[in-house]
């Protein structure tokens, strides 16, 4: 229950005590409340606050601080005790509390600075301890008082806000100007174009708007700073202008220009209705698989979710986007159990469930069950029939049955390009008809000439199978041209340069700039300890050689009984 404590009526009197601790930090003032009408007289315990030096005195917005204290009471107990900020008489913010500290107790307790403390100013820290010389009930004259002052903190913003772009990163027909601005006021913003990071000595001082070229990628990076604040996060953003040629029949040109007019709808959709959760959804999935803009199609499926928490779609796309980009399976699966409670015959949540029981929680009969109870709700669903044959293939090993789900798949939709791979995969693994499968594999990447499994697979078929590892490298370099994050395809490649062309520190650099996830980090262990070990053997045979040749140097010389050449006796 809220108390104000420095209210005065009829039921109470209001007395204040100074009194300064000279030679000490802690001056403080003693307020006590007293009774009017009332037998008893209230005992006003004292509440002693240290102030430990570790804590200083400049605090920020959003920190945490330990203060620590002790009470003492004659017969009553401190039933609150609480920490507040105080500019001058007006109270500010309630920084802490805790109920029944009993007297002669030292304590600690974590106090946090609200956002929404105003910045650059000096509060004073006040500690008030509420106690009863009786039962701790809420009655006028039964409370006693006492309140202490701490030495004055100031209290400075956590960080600069971070630089807004404006208009936003995307894809533009013509030529634009790049506004950058930071919500802290008197900000100063630094940027670059090189693909470097900004920081407050490095990039180019924003002075006015950046002009964006056309028909060139163009990667802002921005950051903001100010004296006495932490510098803000660094933000980033593409810009494409594109140049449309006179030949309107370029598919590419065409495609581009089709796309940058989705994302403008888009964005037109959401400034009319911004809590819109099936646009945000819809506008998520571009991001992820348009742009490959990642963290941008998190932050709206997880705006989305704020408008409407049961959105089955944006639930779904959520767990998927954390389990095959963030690595984060725990997440994906508490997305997917929160889309199926909502909806249990949604058979996308279903075959995407399916597909995380069975790559990262190798529970094969649970995600068969799923496989099965999707195909029971929608027979022909594409998606669905080409993981259980998966599953069939790598797991139950029923590679007739796999093949007859694969060939199903294919007569329902004859250009899906997942299917297509799978099926090359089983006729490369276990059929060993190789031609067979590279048909499929350049089958489906004339129906999906960007998707980056078909690539990773076929790349891994031409560096296995072919022993071409030129044209390998090439579908490796094409697929992650199209996904920069794709965890297959990383994999294989930093085995390509590492087992065949030693090309290590190549293959340790694109591994550390790749997106964060766990088989990425263990591929990046193995190349780091293979060249260790390579390093190791290196120096081994360098030295055996030197003993050689030292030895050779000073050993005896032969002649040969035969062919009478020298040679050295070892």
């Amino acid at each position: 229950e809220e108390i104000d404590w420095f209210n005065t009526g009829k039921d109470g009197a209001l007395n204040l005590e100074y009194a300064d601790s000279v030679g000490d930090l802690e001056a403080y003032k003693t307020l006590s409340l007293s009774s009017r009408g009332k037998k008893r007289r209230p005992v006003t315990p004292t509440v002693r606050i240290t102030h430990p030096t570790d804590v200083g005195t400049v605090w920020r917005q959003g920190g945490t601080y330990n203060l620590s204290y002790d009470t003492t009471g004659h017969r009553n107990d401190v039933c609150y005790l609480g920490f507040y900020f105080y500019e001058g008489p007006r109270l500010i913010a309630t920084l802490g509390g805790s109920l029944y500290a009993r007297p002669h107790a030292p304590c600690t307790m974590q106090c946090e600075v609200p956002y929404n403390v105003p910045s650059g100013r000096e509060y004073s820290i006040f500690a008030v301890g509420l106690g009863s010389d009786t039962k701790p009930v809420l009655h006028a004259g039964k409370w006693v008082l006492a309140a202490q002052s701490l030495c004055p903190v100031t209290v400075l913003t956590c960080i600069t806000a971070v630089p807004i772009l404006q208009p936003p990163p995307g894809m533009f027909t013509t030529a634009l100007q790049v506004y950058i601005s930071s919500a802290t006021h008197n900000a100063t913003i630094r940027f670059t174009t090189d693909g470097s990071i900004p920081s407050h000595s490095h990039g180019t001082l924003y002075q006015g708007p950046v002009p964006v070229q056309s028909n060139r990628n163009f990667t802002l990076r921005a950051v903001a700073y100010k004296t006495g604040y932490d510098p803000s996060e660094v933000v980033s953003g593409t810009y494409k202008v594109l140049s449309v040629s006179q030949n309107r029949d370029d598919s590419y040109g065409a495609q581009e220009l089709a796309y940058a007019k989705t994302e403008s709808m888009y964005k037109q959709v959401l400034e009319f209705a911004p809590n819109d959760a099936a646009t945000l959804c819809n506008y998520g999935c571009f991001l992820e698989d348009v742009r490959r803009d990642f963290d941008g199609a998190e932050s709206l499926f997880k705006q989305a979710l704020m408008y409407d928490p049961t959105h089955v779609g944006t639930l779904c796309n959520l767990g998927t986007l954390m389990q095959e980009v963030r690595g984060d399976y725990a997440q994906a699966e508490s997305y997917y159990r929160r889309a199926l409670d909502v909806d249990p015959n949604h058979t996308t949540t279903i075959y995407n469930y399916g597909g995380l029981l069975k790559n990262a929680r190798h529970d094969w009969d649970g995600a068969e069950a799923l496989y099965k109870r999707a195909l029971e709700l929608d027979p022909t669903d594409v998606g669905t029939l080409c993981n259980y044959g998966t599953l069939l293939q790598d797991v139950r090993k029923e590679y007739d049955l796999a093949e007859s789900v694969y060939k199903q798949a294919l007569n329902l939709d004859p250009g899906d390009a997942a299917t297509l791979c799978n099926y090359g995969l089983l006729l490369k693994n276990v059929r060993r008809d190789f031609d067979g499968a590279e048909f499929l594999y350049q089958r489906a990447l004339e129906k999906e000439p960007s998707d980056a499994t078909t690539l990773c697979n076929y790349g891994l078929f031409m560096q296995n199978v072919r022993q071409d590892f030129a044209k390998a490298e090439q579908l490796y370099r094409r697929a992650l041209s199209c996904d920069g994050g794709h965890v297959s395809t990383l994999c294989n490649y930093g085995t390509l340069l590492t087992s065949v062309k030693k090309e290590y520190d190549k293959a340790e650099a694109m591994l550390t700039q790749a997106p964060f996830h766990p088989t990425v980090l263990q591929c990046l262990e193995w190349v780091r300890q293979v060249h260790a070990t390579d390093k190791s053997e290196k120096a081994k045979e360098k030295k055996r050689d030197r003993m050689l040749k030292k030895r050779q140097l000073s050993g005896p010389q032969r002649r040969c009984t035969m062919c009478s050449r020298v040679f050295f006796d070892l």
